[in-house]
């Protein structure tokens, strides 16, 4: 369906948009919702059910491509490094600052890039490493300096190095199977790993539960207090399916997101060389979602993020070669 119509740019830019949408429902479920840390593991369970007959659309449109036991092992681990950046990310966060947690997992579209040029033969230009370069500064000055109340230890260390490589090895797996003779299998490959990303969530929760380390998942654990005691009362029962439905439409729109995301970003993997798609993928839905806040979440519109926008765009015109091309058309010698 997406090859024939042949629009990877809107496509990454649709792409990117989802990406803000995404987190932005990931984080308004964590802050609003969340009550434990089994909380943002059944996040990701829901949202992994949720993205199922979505990808099936467009498997029924593309007609099925069959499953060949390279799409089955890849999707493995697809669906394994999936789950344990998640795991490790909510580890991670809870433990160290917010701030310089994202920065440096942002970053993790290196990975996919390096593999690309060490193992496919793909070239990276000097404007391109700018991009990159430029890009890594717009996600630093993206996050406004507050006050952290947990500190950076080496514990927090090594798992947002986990992090950092597990969520640049999702963008491997995804450039191995683009780059694959079994390519066409990109809606079975999606399909099978939203499977293991929902079975390895499932089976933790289990444990969690089987160990009494967690006795439910609360689905309005931090609502507003009185919201929550009313919710908990018979008479109250309005409050309670007022609450659910919220969460019902945060966790519906953060799977379709996630779904598209998914889709669209297999496809481009292979229209783009890993040494533009990665970084762009990654800094741009940093600025989609610095956009978003602004004009959906009326956050306050501070001079870094400001900023953080105009050195982006400036890295994005870097990355699709158009600050050279001017260059080049006023006569100077790049």
């Amino acid at each position: 369906m997406l090859e024939k119509l042949n629009q990877p740019y809107i496509l990454l830019f649709v792409s990117m948009f989802l990406c803000a949408v995404g987190r932005a429902m990931s984080n308004l479920y964590s802050k609003r919702y969340a009550a434990n840390r089994a909380d943002g593991v059944f996040y990701t369970f829901v949202i992994g059910i949720v993205a199922v007959p979505v990808i099936l659309v467009f498997l029924i449109g593309d007609g099925f491509q069959g499953i060949s036991l390279f799409t089955l092992v890849w999707s493995v681990f697809f669906g394994l490094f999936t789950f344990l950046n998640v795991f490790l990310n909510t580890r991670a966060l809870s433990v160290g600052p917010l701030a310089l947690t994202s920065i440096i997992i942002s970053g993790s579209g290196i990975i996919p890039a390096l593999y690309g040029v060490i193992f496919l033969g793909e070239q990276i230009t000097v404007w391109q490493i700018i991009g990159i370069i430029l890009m890594l500064v717009s996600v630093f000055f993206s996050v406004d300096k507050e006050p952290e109340k947990r500190k950076a230890d080496l514990r927090w260390l090594l798992l947002t190095i986990l992090c950092f490589i597990l969520n640049g090895l999702v963008g491997v797996c995804q450039k191995v199977h683009r780059a694959s003779p079994y390519a066409a299998e990109i809606n079975e490959y999606l399909l099978l790993t939203f499977f293991f990303v929902v079975l390895f969530t499932g089976l933790y929760l289990l444990i969690l539960k089987k160990k009494g380390i967690v006795k439910t998942v609360r689905l309005f654990g931090n609502a507003p207090k009185e919201e929550a005691e009313a919710a908990k009362t018979p008479e109250e029962q309005p409050v309670k399916k007022s609450l659910f439905r919220r969460v019902f439409v945060i966790l519906l729109i953060g799977g379709l997101a996630n779904a598209l995301i998914n889709i669209f970003n297999l496809y481009l993997s292979g229209a783009f060389d890993a040494a533009l798609f990665f970084p762009v993928m990654n800094g741009g839905s940093v600025l989609t979602t610095l956009l978003l806040s602004f004009i959906i979440f009326r956050e306050k519109f501070t001079g870094r993020r400001a900023l953080s926008l105009v050195i982006g765009v400036i890295a994005l015109l870097f990355f699709f070669d158009i600050i050279p091309m001017a260059l080049r058309a006023i006569g100077v010698a790049v």
